[in-house]
């Protein structure tokens, strides 16, 4: 049976202690961009910096997280690191990739404001999830 995206969020902000930057929700289930679109005055400039901010601080979360696994596997000199750089590498190519169809000319405005930077922060979210997979292998907090 598979576990739905909104009770696996919900699950995760009810077990936060807030107090710790580890355990913020990012992605599309961030309540600070729930927030931000919700006051907003519903313009692509508004929504731009509400998307914008969000993938700041996925961002942010994820700088954290693969220092931290960086750290776990021994740092990039050990082969485990070479390899966890390499793919970071790889991953940020498909990230700069990705999304791009969404800011041609064949969209219009909200897809450039809201669509595409959805994208980049689904992208960024679902790298973080997967690099604190990899990192609940090791017993070290971040």
């Amino acid at each position: 049976m598979a576990i739905s995206p909104l009770f696996l969020a919900f699950a995760l902000f009810a077990s936060a202690d807030v107090s710790h930057s580890d355990q913020e929700i990012i992605g599309k289930n961030d309540p600070i961009l729930a927030h931000c679109i919700e006051t907003s005055r519903e313009t692509s400039a508004d929504y731009s910096q509400c998307y914008g901010a969000a993938i700041k601080r996925a961002d942010d979360r994820l700088n954290i997280v693969y220092k931290n696994l960086m750290q776990n596997v021994g740092g990039k000199e050990s082969e485990a690191g070479k390899d966890l750089l390499k793919e970071q590498r790889l991953w940020i190519s498909f990230k700069q990739e990705a999304c791009g169809l969404y800011w041609g000319s064949e969209f219009g405005s909200m897809h450039r404001s809201i669509i595409g930077p959805s994208c980049i922060l689904n992208i960024v979210s679902s790298r973080v999830e997967q690099l604190e997979d990899m990192n609940s292998n090791f017993e070290t907090e971040y």
